[in-house]
This record gives C-alpha cells, sequence and structure tokens, in this order.
C-alpha cells in the first residue's frame, strides 16, 4: 500500500457527488505483504466494494522497479491540499486488485511517503470481516499499521482483538495484546490472551509470547513462549494440551509433543496422566518412503492402578506399491485386554469397538484382472460376543477377479477359496466362483445388458459338528436384464448447472435349491440400501444365494456445477418382487 502521485496535482473525476484519485504503486513488495498477509491471517482472500469509477488496474505481475501498479481511491469529498498534505473525506476506500480498505477520511503527505486513514477502518469479505479506529501506511519504512483492530472469521466462527497490527514491508507481522476466542461477545467461556505475536511468513513460523488460556475469566495455562508454523512447514514443539473430567479416568490431561524428526518421517508423543489410573505414554510414529507409507502406534500404562496390571495398545498401518503391478498393505490392531477402551477410550467410536481388524495384503492388479491374497483375522473385545458369534479367521483368502470383451460382448469372471478356520463351530475350505456372458447395447443416454452366468460353490469341511456332509456344493444359472437411461437439462439461474434424472431397471431370475446341507462362514442380509437394490444376490457372502424372480427399479437425480462436479444426489427407489425369498441364512 506504497503510494506515489501520478503527478503533484491529483486528478479529480466527479461521478454522483463521488471523486476518485488514482496512485501509482511501484513496490509491488510492500503491496503484496499487507494484502497478503491479512489472507494469511483470516485464510481468505480480501473481497471486493463497488467504486464510482476507475480505469482499469494494470496486472501486479512486474518487476518492483515498474510504476504500473494502481491503488484507486475513492472518496465523497475533497478537502484539497492543506499544509501540503492531500485530504479526502467522507466515505473513502481504497482499492487494489479487487480488494478494499474503507475509511472516514485520508490523507497524504506531500512528499507521498506517508498515508493517514481516520475514523472507521473496515475490510470485508464472505470469510472474514476486520475494523479498526485509523490505520497509518509508512512508505519510508515500509510497514501499515492498523489500531484497535478486531477481526472475525465468519465460518468458524471465531474472532479475535488486537491494540494494534503492523505488517511490514520484510514480509513480518506484529499483534500486540491480542484476544482470541470463539464464543459469542456477550457469552465469553473461553479466551487466548498473548502479549506479543510475530509472524515471520518468509520463514512460515510465528512466535507469541505472554501467553495465557482463561477459562470464564480464570488463567489456568501460561506460557512464556510460544512458536508454531504458519504454513505447511512442520515444527517441532508442544500441540493443544487435552484437558477433561471422566468417570473411569478421573481428572486427564494429556499434553502431546511433536517431533519433526525428518522430512519423511516424525514422531508423536502424547504423555497422559489420570488421577484415578496414572501414567500413560502414547506415541504415533509416521514415515513416507518412495512407494512406502505407515504409521506404529503405541499406548503403554505400566501399572494400571484401578486393576493392578499393565496396560497396552498397539497399531501399525503399511501400505507398498512393487513396480505397477504389486501392493502390500497391512492393518494390524491390538489391546492387552478387552475392556481397554472402555477404561482408557477418549471418545464414543472407540469405546464402541466389538473388534479389532488384522489382515495382510497382497495384490497384483493388470490390465483386465487382478488377484489378491490375504491373511485375516479379529480380536474380539466385546466379552458379551459368544464363541460361535464370533468371525472366522481366513488363513489365507485368495480372490481372483477378471473382465474381457469389447463393447458388445463381455465376459466376467471371479473365483474366490479361503480356509475359515475358529475354535468352534464348522471350519473348512470354501471354493465359490461365477462366470457371466453378457451383451452390451447402448447409444447416448441409454445402455441394455441381458446376461447369463453360473455360479459354482463347493466346500471341504475339516470338522463337522453340525453339517452331516463333509464335501457339500451348489450349482445355481443366473440370469439378468439391466437397462437405464439419463436424462439432462441445464439449470440455475445462469443455466451452468447440468441436472440428470436416471431411471434404472433391473431384472434378476434365480431358481430356488435347498441349502441346508451348506455351513455358514460369513454370510449375512445386509442394511438395504442403493448399492444393495440392484445386486444380484441378496445375501454378502457365498454361503447362501436366495432364489430371485424380481425387478428393482431405481431413479437417481444429480446436479453437476459448470466444471463437472457433483454437488448434490437425491435417490427415490422402489422395490418390487414378484416372489418372496423362502430361504434363511441358517
Amino acid at each position: 500500500m506504497c503510494v506515489q502521485a501520478v503527478e503533484e496535482t491529483a486528478y479529480l473525476c466527479h461521478c454522483t457527488s463521488f471523486y476518485t484519485v488514482r496512485f501509482s504503486l511501484p513496490d509491488r513488495r510492500c503491496a503484496q505483504l499487507v494484502w497478503a498477509s491479512i489472507c494469511l491471517i483470516v485464510t481468505g482472500p480480501v473481497g471486493a466494494q463497488g467504486v464510482c469509477w476507475a480505469p482499469p488496474p494494470v496486472d501486479v505481475n512486474v518487476s518492483d522497479s515498474a510504476a504500473t501498479d494502481t491503488l484507486d481511491i475513492s472518496a465523497r469529498g475533497f478537502a484539497g491540499v492543506i499544509g501540503g498534505t492531500t485530504e479526502f473525506t467522507g466515505d473513502v476506500s481504497f482499492s487494489f486488485r479487487g480488494n478494499a480498505i474503507s475509511a472516514e477520511q485520508a490523507s497524504v503527505s506531500s512528499d507521498r511517503s506517508n498515508i493517514e486513514l481516520l475514523g472507521s477502518i473496515d475490510i470485508e469479505s464472505p470469510e472474514f470481516a476486520i475494523t479498526g479506529d485509523d490505520a497509518r501506511v509508512d512508505r519510508t519504512g515500509g510497514e501499515i499499521s492498523i489500531s484497535r483492530a478486531e477481526l472475525t472469521l465468519l465460518e468458524m466462527p471465531a474472532r479475535a482483538r488486537a491494540d494494534d497490527i503492523v505488517i511490514r514491508s520484510t514480509r513480518t507481522i506484529s499483534l500486540h495484546e491480542l484476544h482470541f476466542t470463539t464464543c459469542p461477545v456477550d457469552d465469553v467461556d473461553w479466551e487466548l490472551v498473548a502479549r506479543a505475536l510475530e509472524i515471520d511468513t518468509d520463514a512460515g513460523f510465528g512466535k507469541a509470547r505472554g501467553v495465557v488460556f482463561r477459562f470464564k475469566g480464570v488463567p489456568l495455562i501460561y506460557l512464556p513462549v510460544l512458536s508454531f508454523p504458519v504454513d505447511e512447514r512442520r515444527k517441532s514443539g508442544f500441540l493443544t494440551p487435552g484437558i477433561a473430567e471422566r468417570d473411569r479416568t478421573g481428572f486427564d490431561l494429556t499434553l502431546p509433543y511433536y517431533l519433526n524428526l525428518a522430512e519423511n518421517y516424525d514422531l508423536l508423543l502424547e504423555p497422559r496422566y489420570m488421577s484415578e489410573r496414572g501414567v500413560q505414554i502414547g506415541s504415533s510414529f509416521r514415515y513416507l518412503m518412495p512407494a512406502t507409507d505407515g504409521s506404529l502406534a503405541v499406548e503403554y500404562m505400566r501399572d494400571d492402578r484401578s486393576i493392578d496390571r499393565p496396560r497396552l495398545f498397539v497399531n501399525f498401518e503399511h501400505a507398498s506399491s512393487f513396480g505397477s503391478h504389486w501392493d502390500l498393505n497391512a492393518d494390524i490392531e491390538n489391546v492387552s485386554d478387552p475392556a481397554y477402551f472402555e477404561d482408557l477410550g477418549d471418545s464414543l467410536g472407540s469405546i464402541s469397538q466389538t473388534h479389532l481388524d488384522r489382515f495382510v495384503d497382497l495384490g497384483y492388479y493388470a490390465e483386465r484382472w487382478s488377484m489378491l491374497t490375504r491373511m485375516h483375522q479379529y480380536q474380539t473385545i466385546d466379552s458379551q460376543i459368544a464363541e460361535a458369534d464370533r468371525p472366522y479367521e481366513r488363513k489365507p483368502q485368495v480372490y481372483f477377479s477378471g473382465a474381457w470383451g469389447d463393447r458388445i460382448v463381455g465376459f466376467d469372471a471371479y473365483a474366490e477359496a479361503v480356509d475359515f478356520d475358529r475354535s468352534i463351530g464348522e471350519t473348512g475350505w470354501r471354493f465359490d466362483s461365477m462366470q457371466e456372458l453378457s451383451l452390451r447395447f447402448g447409444r447416448g443416454g441409454f445402455y441394455l445388458t441381458p446376461a447369463i452366468g453360473v455360479r459354482q460353490t463347493s466346500y471341504r469341511i475339516d470338522r463337522t459338528p453340525t453339517t452331516p456332509a463333509r464335501n457339500p456344493s451348489r450349482n445355481l444359472p443366473v440370469a439378468s436384464l439391466d437397462t437405464g437411461l439419463k436424462f439432462e437439462r441445464s439449470a440455475g439461474r445462469d443455466r451452468t448447472w447440468t441436472q440428470t434424472i436416471e431411471p434404472r431397471l433391473l431384472y434378476v431370475r434365480i431358481p430356488y435349491e435347498d441349502q441346508s446341507a451348506l455351513p455358514v462362514f460369513d454370510t449375512l442380509i445386509p442394511d438395504f440400501n442403493l448399492v444393495q437394490l440392484f445386486s444380484k444376490f441378496q445375501f454378502v457372502g457365498a454361503d447362501r444365494i436366495a432364489d430371485a424372480n424380481r425387478v428393482s427399479f431405481g431413479l437417481t437425480t444429480r446436479l453437476f456445477s459448470g466444471n463437472g462436479r457433483e454437488h448434490r444426489q437425491l435417490e427415490g427407489n422402489r422395490r418390487y418382487e414378484s416372489e418372496a425369498s423362502r430361504l434363511v441364512p441358517r
């Protein structure tokens, strides 16, 4: 916001009681600092304000030596040149590249090195609003200061106030006597106060001094110095502490400390004190390497005073790619006892868990087919779940899927082999496969796909406490007809939106077969949803296949913006069945 008059005498343009003056901006870095720094604080660009008239400003993407950047000033009155200072009065507004700052009065020194904005200062946008009593621009010193500034973030919502904000050409920002809160004006439950705040945008860090956290006006935490990042760069240091009072832990205090060990790995340490149980140490290590990433989280308590025993939780996640075809993924969780999350969990999601997942996947992906090998098991942490209702271990599970064909004829196939194991009930291998031949007809917004296939399932039972046959099998034909339409129309006042109406109909025919001789390893009836509506099979899992002679109909409407992004999806569906299923899971 450094300004320099084009000529010694300001040019005036009369327009409905407004006067417009144009100043040249030779110092591009100073102007960028003012607006970029304010945007950095409020996380959003300054919104444009209307002016009476001004020639279009030149793009700022020029060298610092060029004097083509412009700053437009609008005012209701022009007081003239008083004592070598040019005075403007009444609704003064500065606009620059669509950004605006307004004041009641403004004065420009004779040497054009200083500008003073007097009265109420306002900066507004859809994301934030800034107000102040006055502002000063020192072109020689390369800084702008706003006195008694108040900042409101409209989306959070949050607000802050400071005695003054100083923005310098060295790309640093200073705030003094800062107060920050997310509470409404008339009900301030908590407030963060800092004696001084310095932000260095080039270094990417800020430093606050004399930081006090107040709750209901009572100071609870004091930090003499607080350093923090202001961009994507990482910095070691303490994070926001967690304070709670829980029935099972008593007073609960967590002090997380972040360690930026290297560019591609870091560590979070979370010491936790619980007045009813003792001290717990938590850690989370993350790593990132070419084609590999993962994390290891560990929570350990040497002695839980409530139960007089140690507690431990481990979660390991890993993903790697080998070349363009092979992937390795692992997710392994373990707790020392079933009541771990109930006693020490800090969220409803963790407390409500019944099983912990453990799997290792090795996958191969080609152009038309893929194969997955998985070792999968669960740790059941809900003691109320009976042994007979706990999930099976898959040791291993091998899955193959492929699709071939051209624009008219398609052939799809999949096959699965799984070894199911647990301490109670049937155990053994299941082999399941399906081959399907389809014809694909389509043009524009219409498609029609008739298909015929066969699904084969066979078992090799190792332990048969309830199933009489050791090698039962099942073979069923599956016929289907899938068809749909897609209609589009322009929508919205400016007709830049696109709305679609997409009716779809699916007919499925599967004959009935008695399957009571087959075991049930992992099969269930899922909750009804849009995906299930257009599934050819009623059950999830291969142990049961429901007979079907049904028609499913669905109607979907979508709304797309001009760039093709979907903004809303509304679905209305009805399902018609000509014959009720005669099969139950067991």
